[in-house]
């Protein structure tokens, strides 16, 4: 009778063990996803900036749009609901309220950082039971997340431009925006494979690269004005150039900036050097047209 007690109580100690295993497991995992998840939701709520407040030269995040999708894209990533999980803090740091560097400190959690450049902060609460389905826990937990913006806040940088003669417009009005070569290692597409982080993600524009192609001068297609010129996370050194009527053309992942927030510029003025700063694996122009914010394929103007 002894013995068969001893053997229960074994088995008792070790389903408990199992039981409390699978918590810590869980809860590990759940916390886990859970930071990634709200990383995600904070960039794409980065994305969203006053367009008008840029195209004077300030780049000024547009708050209630921002807010908005940071909570759309975080119930869509984790499941959750309205009631599931709380946002206890959401800080925008940009050129309306704040001179950089700023010190930041949460007051809900432990963290604290110094933001050069424009940031947006988010702070959650939720459960590990909720977020995790088949989770045991009701233990409360609090992640926060952070994105900023590489921007290079002084304009002060070389504006010795030229134009390049001889460029051939098309039926539409436009040059091509490497005079160098026309060659796309990359086409537009709303499911490509991202180069460097593997995630299925749209590529907004097209890839223009060949061999010797650093350094070579990337031109305006058209005249307009230019809407921002510096750096922003991913696409580097970058200059957008507004043409009117909603049309917008970026150029991405410069080596070098030749013009300024706010200047109007010819249709074949170099607006940069060709490079790979930002995520990029070799040198290459990203260049993207929009029409009205909307990305359209580049090709298409030039068909």
């Amino acid at each position: 009778m002894d013995y068969l007690i001893k053997i229960i109580f074994v088995v008792l100690i070790a389903v408990y063990g199992l039981v409390m295993n699978m918590n810590l497991s869980t809860s590990a995992r759940s916390t886990k996803y859970l930071k990634e998840d709200l990383e995600i939701a904070v960039h794409d709520a980065a994305l969203f900036q006053d367009q008008q407040k840029l195209a004077n030269g300030e780049f000024v995040f547009d708050k209630n749009k921002a807010e908005q999708e940071f909570k759309n894209s975080f119930k869509q990533n984790t499941g959750l609901t309205d009631s599931e999980f709380k946002i206890i803090e959401f800080k925008i740091f940009d050129q309306s309220n704040s001179t950089f560097p700023v010190t930041y400190k949460a007051t809900n959690v432990k963290f604290e950082d110094v933001f050069s450049s424009p940031t947006i902060v988010a702070v959650i609460e939720t459960t590990v039971n909720k977020y995790f389905t088949g989770g045991y826990s009701e233990e409360t937990v609090r992640r926060v997340a952070s994105y900023s913006y590489k921007v290079n806040l002084d304009q002060s940088v070389d504006t010795t431009t030229s134009i390049i003669e001889g460029l051939k417009t098309n039926e539409k009005g436009l040059v091509w925006a490497v005079p160098f070569t026309k060659n796309i290692t990359s086409q537009f597409s709303p499911d490509r494979v991202h180069p460097i982080t593997g995630r299925v993600e749209s590529h907004k524009g097209i890839d223009i690269s060949a061999s010797g192609v650093e350094n070579q001068p990337a031109v305006a297609v058209r005249d307009g004005k230019i809407a921002y010129a510096g750096v922003i996370n991913g696409y580097g050194n970058i200059v957008i150039v507004d043409h009117g009527n909603g049309f917008e053309t970026r150029y991405a992942h410069l080596n070098s900036i030749k013009v300024t927030t706010n200047q109007k510029v010819k249709t074949g003025q170099v607006v940069g050097l060709i490079g790979s700063t930002g995520d990029s694996t070799g040198p290459h122009l990203h260049f993207e047209t929009r029409v009205n914010g909307v990305p359209i394929d580049p090709l298409n103007f030039y068909k």
